[in-house]
């Protein structure tokens, strides 16, 4: 009995320490959960950083290749605007060249021109005379127009008087053929309602025409008269 009861103890003991053991491995299960918890918020944190950079990165990115394909765009419009510039540089120089030349030419030209002021200012003097003479014959012309233009402008107001006139008598007679248009029509539906009561007086006429025939033929009939030409049987 009394190993029984030591054995017991033995045993209670040996369950205390295995659950004292037991304990903490749960105690430090759980600060190693608490520890990976923690530990799995902050990856979480550090995985949302790391996605926010890589969205700013890849953002950044589609930005530098903009800017790329602008600078690029840019690149190819300086290097258009420096051709041109050549070309219109090129154009220029030939420009200049050619002005050279006709100065050149027109230096020549005004030094043979000088032997030819005189002859021009006599030249100018003829022609100014001539202008001086067009000048006296347009005025002539101008008043003759003038003249002529007032004449056909009282012959422009007789016209329009006339036209007026004819027109007054064309709005009368307009109103006549109205009048006139409206008394035909007025006849016309006399005449066609006289005509109805001449075609029923006519059939009246036909119809007293057969009651007479009749009304003689049975007075015959009833008289015995023959007609003239017939004999007695």
């Amino acid at each position: 009995m009394f190993f029984q009861v030591k054995k017991s103890e033995a045993e209670k003991t040996n369950l205390r320490r295995v659950l004292d053991e037991a304990n903490q491995k749960i105690s430090s299960l759980d600060e190693t959960r608490s520890g990976l918890q923690k530990e799995s918020s902050e990856l979480r944190a550090s995985l949302r950083e790391v996605e926010k950079a890589r969205l700013e990165a890849r953002r950044e990115l589609q930005q530098l290749h903009n800017q790329v394909k602008m600078l690029d765009g840019e690149c190819l419009k300086s290097k258009k605007e420096v051709a041109d510039l050549k070309d219109q540089l090129a154009k220029d120089e030939h420009l200049i060249d050619e002005c050279r030349r006709d100065n050149y030419n027109l230096k020549q030209k005004l030094v043979e021109s000088d032997g030819q002021r005189e002859a021009a200012k006599r030249e100018i003097q003829h022609l100014t005379r001539r202008i001086g003479e067009a000048e006296e014959d347009t005025r002539v012309r101008e008043k003759d127009l003038s003249t002529a233009l007032e004449e056909s402008r009282r012959g422009e107001i007789k016209a329009q008087d006339k036209v007026k006139n004819l027109e007054n008598i064309l709005d009368n007679a307009t109103q006549d053929n109205s009048d006139l248009k409206l008394k035909l029509s007025g006849a016309e539906g006399r005449i066609t309602g006289l005509e109805a009561q001449l075609a029923r007086m006519e059939s009246a006429k036909n119809d007293v025409e057969f009651k007479l025939t009749s009304l003689h033929s049975t007075l015959r009939r009833t008289l015995g008269i023959r007609p003239p030409g017939e004999s007695g049987r």
